[in-house]
């Protein structure tokens, strides 16, 4: 009895994981980087140019859209995109995800976003990136 309650259990657990898509086997909650606070008060300029730095200390390209406001892309192997928005001041930088190609984003019937794990960990890095970039300009 006991051999064949572990057996069920094994071909339960065994359809389970193949009947999940791909996105949702490497797949898990978007998470964009909270805000952050500078460690001084920069010029504008400044800011811009810590985040500018940051992207590109990462190999990620970026659009100036508006003051306040710069857009970032990374291209990882010619084939997984991942965009995201800059919102920034004098005090301090924001990061939100604004879209992606090939990295399993798909929202679930609860609202909750999905995203491969790696796009957090880009994300995530660039943020350090950017706060680093920007204490090497406070005095």
């Amino acid at each position: 009895m006991k051999k064949q309650l572990l057996l069920s259990g094994i071909i339960l657990a065994a359809n389970m994981l193949l009947l999940q898509s791909p996105a949702q086997a490497r797949s898990s909650v978007l998470q964009d980087p909270e805000l952050v606070e500078f460690d001084c008060k920069l010029t504008m300029k400044q800011a811009k140019k810590a985040i500018i730095s940051g992207l590109r200390g990462r190999q990620w390209t970026h659009k100036v859209k508006k003051p306040g406001l710069i857009g970032g892309r990374i291209l990882v192997r010619g084939k997984h995109t991942l965009w995201v928005d800059i919102k920034y001041t004098r005090t301090s930088f924001d990061i939100d995800y604004r879209g992606s190609d090939n990295l399993n984003y798909h929202v679930k019937d609860n609202g909750v976003k999905y995203l491969h794990p790696n796009a957090n960990s880009w994300m995530n890095n660039l943020k350090n990136d950017i706060r680093n970039a920007a204490y090497d300009m406070c005095p």
